[in-house]
């Protein structure tokens, strides 16, 4: 648990939201004070002479309703207490405000607004607000008949009843509550309701309140905008506000909300087909389509809104009195109280929020929603002295409880089960004993976390200090959490007793956390902690006290703040960054390699022997709350000038130069637009976007309010020879009405116009046609209309529409689930006979080569309309950063050679995956939980299909498997800060180009991962048959078996290759399977060729003639007569000029009883060297005519005789044309038959 405070100090600080604010509690509280006492900014009052005793009318007795337990226990946020009068509340309903009043027993109500309103219909409004139709003692009665701790919580919470709230109000209101607390849900409901609703009511006082309508449907869809709400400090709960008001209107408004509460909506098709294809009888199963889980699914349509969203929606405004909302406290009441095996689960999945809800609904029955809002209430800080400790219970069972509740709170590990023994006892020993054993550690990390922001370090301050202390001695011996202290002193109050002179103090609270990491990760989840610390502050006082006894053990206080007078009194920092001694340890003693930087456990006290402390660090080093944690961050002593250059691996303005466009010059038909510099317009595109020159950034911006997540269409890819280009974005936002966009089909156009101009050959052509490929299901696509989404529509003039049915995020966290399941890292048993005969299908069974072949032959389709049919291209899917990186990177590899290169490959990764935004923070962040629904290999997917191309085509691609390898591993090790964050925005926010290594600088540098193979001449586009490449598809078992209890593939060759044993340095090691035989032996050889190069070069320097090879021995390529005729062919060609001579014979026919053939291509050596000759004469009077070494004589056939022509005189000359071998790429002379070097001839 965590609370935080903030207060400020000025002598002229204009309060502008004062009406917004809320002090309820000092939670989250924001006081401004002038030169003596702080006044709350909600200090609205309304005038007490108006809410005089005789204008009062009962209502009801405080047995059937408890204003403070049914208006403060997070269920409705619009009633605040009255500032002045005590017992008093005052609240909107509708466009009605009343005010209550508890005296005597009694509950009070006045009408405020409308004044006419008569005190008959003011109880109505009020009965039916309240359900106070619903008599409450048989349920209690029900509830109460089984003795236990949650009966006693629910005598003494009597009086807390379920509101009967406005539809459109509650589904707002908890959209707000992601993540939050109620006075801060509180503010941005009134914030929300002052903007855009209706003034009803305004007290003529100066400090009066003013009383606002929420505001409708229609309003909120058509005025609600992001960034105004962003500015009124709702974060990221802005953009899911202004889509479920878009949702909401175009499902009809109120009115489907309406229809849900009185059973009238359409059940969900999900829910149709599970009912349609059960064998339920017909009226079971009409039972079942009006259930309570019905209404879930159609209430998570909107945005923002999940499980526990809809159960609240559903609860306290639609009646579903079965709903039960699951969040971390509900479940540990669940754990404690109900079930104890839950303890096991490691997070609240889909089927632990189904377990928990079904175990509330069978222990209280009718009403179970009501039950547990108040075993929640009763769970609550605000009113846990309302509800008595349970007594005459002894001390076993009550440690037991209290183990059981630390196991359900535990975070999720990989040793759980060893965990699960420990981790209780452990929260109750002692982790500190003094204060200079966190204090550092907590400056530490505070101003890592500032730094990552540009912020400037903070110091610690005694006095602060002391504060922090004395109030978290005081939680800790009273066993509570809360910012007003037990003697009711506040944070204002204890730091101006310590004799801090302060302009501006914050402070920060919590408890149950056993470490300095455990407390900070908690507060940096949380939006108004974070505020705290990432404050205007100057100095800091942290403190830790710890209890043996209570609920939580361990209480923490940050105190911060900056004065004019007060100085810092030590520990003053020297930079933002982490101080990396105290967690790296030295390079040279954990690897001879000087860039293996590896990791070890913090420096402190000798943990030797402690096994509960090592499972718990090892565990918070596997799962990393913030990023900032991860090793990459934590090797910046150790980085190099070219780790950190490697991040600036990919130019736009190179790249496309090389393509043929000419960004800069404004020449060509498409620009770069710098519209999206602060990442305002699109926050996970980057800064520069390449669009078409004649789209205005008027337009362009109106395209991207028109697509999902604002991604427009950008292009990644021109063809610089057919002109066609290769664009990517998301979906346009259609909606139900599939509304039209006139920019954006503009934009299409001027996409399909630069295409069809960009390259003189298709000037003054008429427009060509692009091709819209969606990556989705066609009925996923028309589903996502449903959602605000949807696809083009198919009556574009200038485009067609083809769907490539890939499946989404899920269905790939499925498939790879399945493949790791065929590993046996998750069998019990070995492998069996069975299994291998079955593999193909098991193998098959997974679906996961399926999704790959769908992956390659939507690129071949997208490469070859972009190659052989000059198409222009455009890709999307749902948020176009998944499927479509995974297209658009194969199919540039497809279409450019470049990208088949090392560095080019690099430059595709940097292009369609990191500066476009793939989620690779959500979907492969080290350290995500296992339950993540965000979860999703996609990258790792891409690696595969390359994989593919790679194992089909060899000589294609300059890099190898081991790259690849080794960028997935990069992936999940946070060893780089290559693949950290979802966006540039969020990477230029952690810095991670001045703080983290790159994995480019580590790729390039090394040749382990050049393919010895590849040809560089190889630059065509490869476009082969689909079946050539899908019918080969195979599990890269070599990478997802890595670990398996079984052999993935099979072993190396233990032999060495041959001339291996000759080069300095080379051993006997064996490979790790067949590729790498290959591989080495193609090493060797290229090595040895080159050895024997440098004898030639040596010997060609020398006067004498220079040592040569062994000879080699070669089969017969030609028959002895086609030898010759091709040896007088190539003697004729090589001198036109030379007569024949007179007396030369023509060649003399083979004589039919010829021997048989002798090779006749077996060459001569003299002095161990090769000699050849492009001369074909039988004689040897020839040999002193040419500069070229001897010429071999040819050997004699006894069946054939030929005349000796005479001598021809001609001048010494060198044959000029030549050929290159192309193994070893030696140039040989044309008439020479095979290579000098290795023997292979021309063929």
């Amino acid at each position: 648990m965590r609370r935080s405070v903030r207060l400020l100090s000025t002598a002229s600080h204009d309060v502008k939201l004062k009406n917004f604010n809320s002090n309820s509690r000092n939670i989250s509280l924001s006081v401004l004070s002038t030169s003596s006492p702080a006044i709350s900014t909600f200090e609205c009052q309304v005038k007490v002479e108006k809410l005089h005793q005789n204008d009062w009318t009962p209502l009801c007795s405080t047995r059937e309703l408890s204003c403070a337990l049914t208006l403060e226990s997070g269920q409705v946020f619009t009633w605040r207490k009255h500032p002045k009068q005590l017992a008093t509340w005052l609240g909107v309903i509708g466009r009605r405000v009343f005010a209550l009043h508890e005296r005597e027993d009694i509950v009070h109500f006045q009408c405020l607004h409308p004044l006419d309103l008569s005190t008959i219909e003011g109880a109505k409004v009020l009965s039916h607000y309240f359900r106070l139709e619903v008599n409450a003692d048989p349920l209690y009665e029900c509830w109460t008949m089984t003795s236990d701790r949650m009966t006693e919580s629910i005598l003494k919470l009597r009086g807390l009843r379920i509101v009967r709230q406005d539809p459109v109000e509650c589904l707002f209101s908890f959209i707000c509550s992601s993540n939050n607390n109620i006075a801060r849900i509180q503010g941005m409901v009134d914030r929300l309701k002052a903007t855009y609703g209706d003034l009803i009511y305004k007290e003529e006082d100066e400090q009066g309140c003013d009383f606002y309508a929420f505001p409708s449907v229609d309003t909120l869809a058509t005025k609600c905008e992001e960034a105004t709400l962003r500015t009124l400090g709702f974060g990221y709960r802005a953009a899911f506000i202004v889509k479920t008001a878009k949702q909401l209107q175009a499902l009809g408004g109120a009115a489907y909300l309406n229809n849900i509460r009185d059973g009238k909506t359409i059940v969900s098709s999900k829910m149709m087909k599970k009912l349609k294809s059960s064998k339920v009888p017909s009226d079971e199963q009409e039972e079942k389509m009006t259930s309570y889980h019905a209404y879930q699914d159609d209430l998570m349509v909107f945005a923002g809104v999940g499980r526990k969203v809809a159960d609240c929606v559903a609860l306290f405004s639609l009646e579903k009195m079965e709903a039960i909302p699951v969040d971390t406290h509900v479940w540990q009441i669940a754990c404690r109280e109900l079930d104890a095996t839950l303890s096991k689960r490691k997070s609240i999945t889909p089927t632990v929020y189904r377990m928990v809800g079904d175990l509330f609904r069978t222990r209280f029955i009718r009403q179970a929603g009501w039950a547990h809002s108040i075993l929640f209430a009763a769970d609550l800080t605000t009113f846990k002295s309302e509800v008595v400790s349970i007594e005459n219970k002894s001390e076993l069972k009550c440690m037991a409880v209290k183990t059981l509740q630390n196991s359900c709170t535990k975070r999720k590990t990989v040793f759980s089960l060893l965990v699960t023994s420990t981790f209780g006892s452990q929260r109750r020993l002692q982790t500190y004993t003094q204060t200079s054993d966190y204090e550092a550690i907590m400056l530490e990390r505070v101003n890592l976390e500032r730094g990552a922001q540009g912020l400037a370090p903070l110091c610690t301050n005694s006095k602060l200090r002391l504060a922090a202390q004395l109030h978290s001695d005081d939680q800790a011996a009273n066993d509570f959490m809360d910012h007003t202290g037990s003697d009711g002193r506040t944070v204002v109050d204890r730091v101006s007793a310590a004799g801090y002179d302060w302009r501006g103090v914050a402070e920060n609270v919590a408890a149950g956390q056993i470490d300095v990491t455990e407390v900070m990760d908690a507060w940096m989840n949380s939006e108004g902690h974070r505020e705290n610390i990432l404050g205007d502050y100057t100095m800091l006082g942290s403190a830790y006290a710890y209890t043996p006894d209570g609920n939580y053990n361990h209480f923490w206080t940050q105190n911060f703040g900056w004065s004019d007078t007060d100085v810092c009194d030590g520990m003053t920092p020297t930079s933002n960054g982490p101080n990396t001694t105290s967690l790296i340890s030295d390079p040279v003693a954990n690897s001879s390699n000087p860039r293996d930087n590896r990791m070890s456990a913090p420096s402190g006290r000798d943990s030797r022997g402690n096994v509960s402390k090592l499972l718990v660090t090892l565990n918070r080093y596997v799962y990393m709350d913030s990023p900032l944690s991860l090793f990459a961050f934590k090797s910046m002593e150790f980085l190099t000038l070219e780790d950190l250059q490697g991040h600036a691996l990919y130019n736009l303005y190179a790249d496309f130069e090389r393509m043929g466009v000419a960004l800069k010059d404004g020449t060509s038909a498409y620009r770069v637009t710098e519209l999206n510099a602060t990442f305002v317009m699109c926050p996970t595109y980057p800064r520069q976007l390449v669009v078409p020159a004649a789209a205005s950034d008027v337009e362009v911006g109106a395209v991207a309010s028109f697509r999902s997540k604002g991604r427009l269409p950008i292009c990644s890819y021109v063809h610089a020879h057919n002109g066609a280009a290769l664009w990517r974005c998301a979906q346009p936002k259609r909606g139900i009405l599939h509304a039209q966009n006139d920019a954006d089909e503009n934009y299409l156009l001027h996409i399909a116009r630069a295409s069809s101009s960009s390259t003189s050959s298709y000037s003054g052509t008429r427009t060509r046609k692009i091709w819209i490929a969606d990556c989705r299901p066609e009925l996923n696509a028309r589903v996502n209309n449903l959602t605000g989404g949807g696809t083009e529509s198919g009556n574009l003039a200038h485009a067609r529409v083809s769907f490539l049915n890939i499946g989404n995020i899920h269905a790939m966290r499925e498939s790879i689930e399945a493949v790791r399941g065929l590993g046996g890292f998750m069998a019990s048993t070995n492998n069996t006979e069975s299994t291998d005969l079955l593999w193909g299908a098991r193998v098959e069974d997974t679906k996961w080569l399926l999704h790959v072949r769908r992956i390659l032959s939507g690129a071949l389709q997208v490469a070859h309309a972009l190659e052989a049919q000059a198409t222009t291209v455009v890709v999307h899917c749902s948020d176009g950063w998944d499927r479509t990186a995974q297209l658009c990177g194969l199919a540039q590899l497809l279409v450019d050679g470049h990208y088949r290169s090392r560095r080019g490959f690099l430059e595709v990764i940097e292009k369609e995956w990191v500066r476009a935004g793939h989620k690779f923070q959500d979907r492969v962040a080290p350290g995500k939980t296992e339950d993540d629904d965000q979860q999703a290999p996609i990258f790792l997917q891409f690696l595969d299909c390359v994989w593919q191309l790679i194992r089909i085509f060899p000589t294609h691609f300059e890099f190898n498997e081991r790259m690849l390898e080794t960028m997935a591993d990069a992936v999940f090790s946070g060893r780089y800060g290559t693949f950290l964050g979802n966006c540039e925005c969020e990477r230029g926010t952690w810095s991670v180009r001045e703080r983290t290594p790159s994995l480019y600088a580590s790729i390039l540098r090394d040749d382990r991962y050049v393919n010895p193979f590849y040809r560089g001449s190889s630059t065509a586009a490869l476009l082969p048959e689909p079946s050539s490449v899908l019918r080969q598809v195979t599990l890269w078992s070599s990478y997802y078996f890595r670990g398996a209890p079984f052999l993935a593939s099979s072993a190396g060759n233990p032999a060495p290759p041959m001339y291996a044993v000759t080069v300095e340095g080379e051993g006997n090691a064996v490979s790790s399977g067949a590729q790498e035989d290959m591989e080495i032996a193609m090493m060797a050889a290229l090595r040895r060729i080159r050895v024997l190069e440098d004898k030639l070069s040596t010997a060609a320097a020398m006067s004498a003639p220079p040592p040569g090879p062994s000879p080699v021995s070669y089969p017969p390529l030609y028959s002895a007569a086609s030898e010759l005729g091709m040896c007088a062919r190539v003697h004729q060609n090589s001198q036109p000029e030379m007569p024949i001579h007179q007396n030369s014979q023509p060649e003399m026919p083979i004589h039919q009883n010829s021997q048989p053939e002798m090779p006749i291509h077996q060459q001569s050596f003299k002095d161990d060297f090769h000699h050849s000759s492009s001369n074909c004469s039988s004689t040897s009077s020839d040999r002193g005519v040419y500069a070229a070494p001897a010429l071999p004589v040819l050997p004699q056939v006894s069946t054939l005789s030929f005349s000796t022509p005479a001598p021809v005189s001609v001048q010494p000359s060198v044959p000029t044309a030549t050929w290159t071998c192309r193994l070893c790429t030696k140039s040989n002379a044309a008439g020479v038959l095979q290579c000098v070097v290795c023997g292979r001839t021309p063929r």
